[in-house]
């Protein structure tokens, strides 16, 4: 499943696999928001994405360039917003409305879709995932008083988490109590859902939270102590439950308490991590032991400028795609690294036969 938004149309596309082939497409009514931090999901035969809604203009162009997300007027009056707006300021259009919609996965047809418009504007800052047979799904609608009143949002809600039924996308219970705060998904495992964000809350604080609740009725479990941001996902593995910060220290968590237990200061931008316990995997091949407080035990060689992406780990393999410079990267790890020479021995040896 590829979801493909721009500003003239937006398509959820059905690949085969194997081959690559597109097997359908369905529009949808979507922002081509950067910031969703998710892949769309599949339970049964649906096929789930989320999305939010509303007119936007391209940045840069004339009469429509928006600092910050700001908005401002066109020629014809309309009011207009950028889709690449700032995380920090999330301000969303007039029609905004949190989408999520539901394919059949054989003919592309929509099953289902549910506007959660009555709670509050936003959208694009939004997560979904499965657990034990339940979709989860959470969304930003900002903080800002002004912003509220503006876009006539509810001044008591921030945010919103659902749970629904995949099939059917019946909602079973909600909360705006807790709720991701923008460039962040959700996450979930025993049980449990975990929710984290870039933005703080609410307004007169500049803490920011990962939030742990109860996955049967959205009740909470436990608040995190402060940290700077929780970014992209927290991670959440057999023993280890580990967020990014952006250009911040990482943290461990405890499972039972949401205290920080130990970190990792390695000050990255918005890279996306593997979780291979006792290891995380990231940017430039950086291999980071979180059984030892977040100790560096491996890394590079550097072949990429950006931080905006991670590793992959299958097969006993490494893979790494470079962001910036292009390079595709498999490394060996463990006992399969141990009869491998350096690329670099075996290129000269290359040579020497040639």
């Amino acid at each position: 499943m590829v979801p493909q938004a721009g500003m003239k149309q937006s398509l959820m596309r059905c690949l085969d696999a194997e081959t690559g082939k597109m097997l359908w497409e369905s529009p949808f009514t979507g922002s081509p928001s950067w910031s969703r931090q998710f892949p769309p999901v599949v339970s049964g035969n649906i096929a789930i994405y989320a999305s939010g809604s509303g007119q936007y203009a391209a940045q840069g162009t004339e009469k429509a360039y928006i600092f910050k997300g700001q908005p401002v007027a066109t020629d014809d009056g309309r009011e207009v917003m950028s889709w690449i707006y700032s995380n920090d300021n999330p301000f969303y259009p007039k029609d905004n409305k949190p989408l999520i919609w539901g394919w059949d996965l054989e003919t592309g047809k929509v099953v289902w879709q549910r506007d959660f418009s009555e709670y509050g504007r936003g959208g694009n800052d939004c997560g979904i995932c499965l657990l034990d047979g339940k979709l989860f799904y959470s969304t930003f609608f900002g903080y800002s008083s002004s912003l509220r009143q503006r876009r006539g949002l509810p001044v008591e809600n921030n945010g919103l988490t659902a749970c629904l039924d995949p099939q059917t996308g019946d909602v079973i219970w909600t909360t705006n109590k807790y709720y991701v705060t923008a460039k962040c998904t959700l996450s979930s495992r025993d049980g449990r859902i975990y929710i984290g964000g870039f933005n703080r809350a609410t307004e007169g604080t500049d803490d920011r939270f990962v939030w742990c609740l109860d996955a049967k009725d959205g009740s909470l479990v436990w608040k995190s102590d402060p940290v700077t941001s929780a970014l992209n996902v927290v991670t959440v593995g057999p023993k280890f439950i580990f967020s990014n910060a952006l250009r911040g220290r990482g943290n461990i968590f405890d499972r039972e308490t949401g205290s920080v237990i130990g970190t990792v200061g390695h000050n990255y931008a918005c890279c996306r991590f593997t979780l291979s316990e006792p290891y995380v995997l990231g940017a430039n091949m950086d291999m980071i032991d979180l059984s030892q407080d977040g100790k560096l035990v491996s890394t590079g060689p550097a072949i990429d400028s950006r931080e905006c992406l991670g590793a992959v780990v299958s097969n006993g393999r490494i893979f790494y795609a470079s962001q910036a410079s292009g390079f595709l990267v498999s490394q060996t790890y463990g006992e399969a690294s141990k009869g491998l020479p350096p690329v670099w021995s075996r290129t000269a040896k290359a040579e020497s036969n040639d």
